[in-house]
């Protein structure tokens, strides 16, 4: 397990920045669980969690971003004081690279987070690995964890990729709706609507 304090990330040069006048309550931190960092980071997903240690840095809250690998002993005591569960996404090869020990190992105890009222972001590849399966290009099935009831299945390797921006209504007290960019060779097919969480 590799731990990054928020102040590891020099490159963001935050000293221009007006401080925040919101009081942060003594001893609040923001530790976000970083799973696969090296195998599912296709899109440049370090710059979502960067992104968000900044978001909380400029409140005045510390960060700690920890790395959570193949290698990293698991279980529900590691969750125990993580804020923000992040995954990234991944070719069909990277996801069968971590596909045993996300399910047999990490999974379990990470749908007994999400269930409990665990916070997480989920892109791409390991959002798919969420609902009950993953069908490939190649046929190949890999059974999700079951927490989502969806299944995502491989368009096919002779159609086209489906690009474009997507815009979502998720939530009423929001005070505007994101825009998303959507660049994907499947299709998602939700078994019941589904609201966000």
């Amino acid at each position: 397990m590799t731990h990054f304090q928020g102040q590891s990330l020099p490159h963001f040069d935050l000293s221009s920045l007006p401080p925040r006048e919101a009081k942060i309550p003594q001893g609040l931190s923001f530790k976000i669980g970083w799973f696969y960092p090296k195998y599912l980071n296709l899109y440049g997903d370090r710059g979502n969690v960067e992104i968000l240690a900044v978001r909380a840095k400029l409140r005045g809250i510390p960060v700690e971003i920890v790395e959570i690998d193949l290698h990293t002993p698991f279980d529900s005591a590691t969750l125990q004081d993580i804020n923000l569960i992040f995954m990234g996404g991944g070719p069909d090869l990277d996801q069968q690279q971590i596909y045993k020990d996300f399910l047999d190992n990490k999974g379990p105890y990470l749908k007994e987070y999400l269930s409990t009222g665990g916070t997480g972001l989920f892109i791409c590849g390991s959002y798919q690995l969420l609902g009950n399966y993953y069908k490939s290009a190649d046929g190949t099935t890999l059974e999700g964890l079951r927490f989502l009831d969806f299944y995502t299945e491989h368009y096919g390797k002779k159609k086209p990729r489906s690009i474009g921006n997507i815009s979502v209504e998720l939530n009423p007290l929001l005070q505007s709706d994101p825009v998303f960019i959507n660049n994907d060779l499947s299709l998602i097919h939700i078994s019941e609507p589904t609201r966000p969480y």
